[in-house]
């Protein structure tokens, strides 16, 4: 911890105060969503929690250098199915994990950067998800479009402030930055806001069928089963 506060003065005066403010805004955000707004299913929100912390650092690579994070799945589910509260606390874990690992290394201000970063982002996902659910009569177009406007609100929050970030501490130009290393994942952000729509509709369904359930133990288990099998004849 004191190597990291060694090096936390070490950054330029700039990126020391984005980070203190994004501390602050973080902790703003999480403290009124916690007093503020209902903390729905414990049960559900353990269960998301867990898939978070364990899909963390895993990618699904689309195609070329284009990668879905499963941690930013699992985040846009929490806010479909959970709440504000659940959503931001998952999160909070999730990017946690990431800071930590594979390294196994706590850097205390990238830390602190990156849950009030992800804090803020979220809130504002789930405030935008709401607003477009106003009228949930629509059925599924309008929850597409709400699903659609949460991602493009979680990309442009988490792209622009990380972007920011690496400009303030190596002294780049932001837009050129952003450009070339964030501008082309915009479709990742989108198709895991697509895939966590479909997931909500299959938890849907499986809360209304539980003889679904019996179903997920097959699964994952041919998957697994596949796997061992591909890696074995790879030996």
């Amino acid at each position: 911890m004191i190597q990291s506060m060694i090096k936390y003065r070490t950054l330029p005066l700039k990126a020391q105060t984005a980070i203190a403010m994004f501390a602050i805004g973080g902790t703003f955000a999480v403290a009124s969503t916690v007093l503020f707004e209902p903390f729905h299913s414990p049960v559900r929100f353990l269960i998301l929690l867990t898939l978070a912390v364990a899909t963390a650092n895993r990618k699904f690579r689309l195609y070329r250098d284009s990668s879905i994070s499963f941690l930013t799945s699992v985040t846009l589910l929490s806010i479909l199915v959970a709440g504000t509260t659940e959503a931001i606390l998952i999160a909070i874990c999730g990017v946690g994990i990431q800071t930590y690992l594979p390294s196994r290394k706590l850097v205390l201000y990238r830390l602190v950067f990156n849950a009030g970063m992800i804090a803020l982002t979220v809130k504002a996902s789930c405030w935008i998800y709401t607003f477009s659910m106003m009228h949930p009569e629509a059925g599924i177009p309008n929850q597409l479009v709400a699903v659609i406007a949460a991602s493009s609100v979680y990309y442009l929050g988490n792209s622009t402030s990380v972007s920011l970030m690496i400009a303030l501490t190596t002294g780049a130009r932001l837009l050129p930055l952003w450009n070339t290393h964030f501008a082309a994942s915009a479709p990742s952000f989108l198709m895991a806001g697509l895939l966590s729509m479909l997931a909500s509709e299959v938890t849907t369904k499986l809360f209304m069928s539980p003889m679904l359930l019996l179903i997920l133990p097959v699964v994952v288990g041919s998957y697994y089963f596949t796997l061992r099998l591909v890696e074995s004849r790879g030996c």
